[in-house]
C-alpha cells in the first residue's frame, strides 16, 4: 500500500522502502530492450512454443551479458539484500526496533530481518505471505485450479450465481477448447494501454487471463460471466498484463525482475507435470519461458538461504485473502507455524490486492497490533466482514 494511505501512520511514523531496482534511483539502467523486442513478437505465437523459449533464452543472455560489461552487479538484486536494506534503514534512522509490514514476496525479507536481528523486529504485519522457501511461481497451474475452485465454491453458495452459471469447471474447459479450436491473432493493447501487439489467443492464454483475473478482488464477480461473454481482444487483453509489464512497457526494469525472481524460484514442475492432472485447462498461467530465461541470466540461486522458518517469539499478524496464491495454499498457517499465538486473519471473498484494498476492520486491526499485539480484538468479528462479490450475471 502506498505510504499516503497507511493507516498505520495515524499511530506510528511510518518508513516506506522501496525495493531496489525498482526505485527512482539507477534503476533505468535496469531496462532490458532485448527482451521488450523479443516478447513483442512472442505473443504472437504459443506460449509453450519451444523456439519462441530459445529466442526469449537467448535474450535474456545478452541483457545480463550487456549490463553486467556495464558494471551492474545482478548479484545485488535478491531478497537477502532486501532484509539488509530494512535493517540498514533502521540503523540509519536509529528506530530501535521496528514493527515491519509486508506481503507476498516481501514476506521473504521481513521474515528474514527478523530472524537475523530478534532485538530489532517488535512485530510483523504480513498480507498473503510466500513462506520461506515456497515459490507462487514454481506451481502457478495449480494455485489457479484451486482458486477457481473456491470461487466456483462461492458461486454455488450464492442463489443467483448458481442459477445462472451452475458449476464453473466445465464453462472453463469449454472456453480453453474454444480457443484451441478457433485460433485468433489479433492486435490488442495491455491492460494498461501499451500497445498494440499482435498477440495468438489460444486455451493456454484464456487460462492465463483468468489466473490475472482471480487476483483482482473486485473482478471475482466478472469472472464466471466471462466465460461465456468476454470477447477475445479482452481475453487476450488481459492475458499478456505479466508479460508487458515486467518485460515490455517503458517503465519495465526487466533486469530487477529476473534478478529477483531467478536468484530465488524454485524449480518450476516440468511441462508435463503442467498439463497432467485436472489442472490442464489452467496451464497457460504457468511462465513457460521463466526457467530458460532464468539459466540463461545466470545469477546465483539463494532459495536456501530463504528456506529457514520463522521461528522465535515475535508477534505476527497475518491476513489473508482466500482466493489469493497465500490463501489457497494455506501459507498464512504455515509462515507462522512455529510462532506462539500468531493472529490470522482470512477473508473469504478477497484475493491478492488485499494489501491495496483491505476492509475497514483490518485497518483498524492493523493500528492496534501495530501499538500493543496483545490488546487486539474482534480478529473473528473482523472475518465476517469480508465485502460480497458483486456477480455480474450478463
Amino acid at each position: 500500500e502506498h505510504l499516503n494511505r497507511s493507516e498505520l501512520r495515524e499511530v506510528a511514523d511510518v518508513y516506506a522502502l522501496s525495493v531496489r531496482g525498482y526505485d527512482d534511483v539507477g534503476s533505468e539502467r535496469l531496462k532490458c530492450p532485448e527482451l521488450a523486442d523479443e516478447w513483442t513478437e512472442a505473443l504472437a505465437l504459443p506460449p509453450d512454443d519451444q523456439a519462441s523459449i530459445d529466442g526469449l533464452a537467448a535474450a535474456s543472455g545478452a541483457c545480463s551479458k550487456r549490463l553486467r560489461s556495464e558494471g551492474v552487479d545482478l548479484e545485488g538484486y535478491n531478497w537477502r539484500e532486501v532484509a539488509a536494506d530494512v535493517r540498514d534503514l533502521a540503523l540509519a534512522e536509529d528506530l530501535g526496533s521496528v514493527t515491519v509490514a509486508a506481503g507476498s514476496y516481501l514476506t521473504l525479507p521481513a521474515v528474514s530481518f527478523a530472524r537475523s536481528n530478534p532485538d530489532m523486529a517488535n512485530a510483523l504485519l504480513l498480507t498473503n505471505p510466500i513462506p520461506p522457501g515456497q515459490s507462487a511461481v514454481a506451481e502457478t497451474t495449480r494455485t489457479t485450479s484451486l482458486a477457481l475452485g473456491h470461487l466456483n465454491d462461492l458461486c454455488r453458495s450464492e442463489p443467483r450465481c448458481s442459477s445462472r452459471f451452475g458449476d464453473l469447471t466445465p464453462l472453463v474447459h469449454e472456453r480453453v477448447e474454444r480457443a484451441d479450436r478457433e485460433l485468433r491473432t489479433m492486435s490488442v493493447e495491455s491492460l494498461d494501454g501499451d500497445g498494440p501487439f499482435d498477440v495468438l489467443l489460444d486455451g493456454l492464454r484464456v487460462g492465463g487471463a483468468l489466473e490475472t483475473s482471480i487476483r483482482a478482488t473486485e473482478q471475482l464477480g466478472l469472472v464466471p460471466w466471462s466465460l461465456g461473454g468476454a470477447s477475445d481482444e479482452l481475453l487476450a487483453s488481459v492475458s499478456i498484463h505479466d508479460v508487458a509489464t515486467a518485460y515490455i512497457r517503458p517503465e519495465a526494469r526487466a533486469g530487477a525482475h529476473l534478478s529477483f525472481s531467478c536468484s530465488y524460484e524454485a524449480q518450476p514442475v516440468t511441462v508435463a507435470e503442467v498439463y497432467s492432472g485436472d489442472n490442464s485447462d489452467f496451464a497457460g498461467a504457468q511462465d513457460f519461458a521463466l526457467p530458460d530465461m532464468c539459466h540463461a541470466w545466470g545469477v546465483k540461486p539463494r532459495i536456501l538461504e530463504f528456506s529457514d522458518p520463522l521461528v522465535g517469539d515475535v508477534p505476527v499478524l497475518v491476513a489473508e485473502g482466500a482466493l489469493s496464491e497465500s490463501g489457497v495454499n494455506d501459507w498464512g498457517d504455515e509462515v507462522v507455524e512455529l510462532i506462539e499465538n500468531p493472529l490470522v486473519v482470512r477473508f473469504d471473498t478477497m484475493s491478492s490486492d488485499l494489501a491495496y484494498d483491505p476492509p475497514p476492520c483490518l485497518r483498524e486491526l492493523r493500528k492496534e497490533f501495530a501499538v500493543d499485539p496483545a490488546s487486539v480484538t474482534g480478529a473473528a468479528k473482523c472475518e465476517t466482514e469480508t465485502p460480497e462479490i458483486d456477480w455480474v450475471l450478463g
